[in-house]
């Protein structure tokens, strides 16, 4: 945590406009010698494969809610909760402090969880071997990576898993 707020306060430096409303952060950069290499640039990051927005922050990547909750709120704490459940809305009054419970409650508000059928297993096993990457066939069956990789691995539904892999 020391480390990442460390970045922060160094990313600071080259931040030109933060919105609150919206999340919005321009900054400006050099990329060469002389004032010939300073570019600026509008609404900075970009999607993870979760949905969340990350930042390049000084040669690290972090995620642009938590630098902005720090921004806003002078502290940075181990959880922040989206309140709207929109990954991508880091409107300040979308972000709040939460601890893990919590945010895990108004996470398990999105998706109602609904245990895997044999026959969704089946499929699900066809589509790895199909080609398709562990991430896509998790959002296709509404799992968790891990859930996906630990079927693949034999870990879960061993039996039916270890017809395929």
């Amino acid at each position: 945590m020391k480390d990442e707020l460390t970045c922060y306060k160094e990313f600071l430096k080259k931040v030109t406009f933060i919105d609150p409303n919206t999340g919005r952060i321009d900054v400006k950069f050099t990329c060469g010698r002389g004032n010939k290499g300073i570019k600026r640039v509008t609404d900075i990051g970009s999607l993870n494969h979760d949905g969340y927005i990350r930042i390049w922050c000084n040669n690290r990547l972090s995620f642009k809610h938590r630098f902005l909750f720090w921004y806003y709120h002078g502290y940075l704490p181990k959880e922040i909760d989206h309140i709207d459940r929109n990954k991508q809305n880091n409107s300040i009054k979308n972000l709040r402090a939460v601890d893990r419970k919590a945010n895990c409650l108004n996470k398990s508000a999105r998706k109602p969880y609904t245990k895997l059928s044999i026959a969704n297993v089946h499929a699900l096993c066809k589509d790895l071997l199909s080609g398709m990457t562990i991430t896509d066939v998790a959002k296709k069956y509404h799992r968790s990576r891990t859930q996906v990789k630990q079927i693949k691995l034999k870990h879960y539904w061993k039996d039916i898993a270890s017809l395929y892999f």
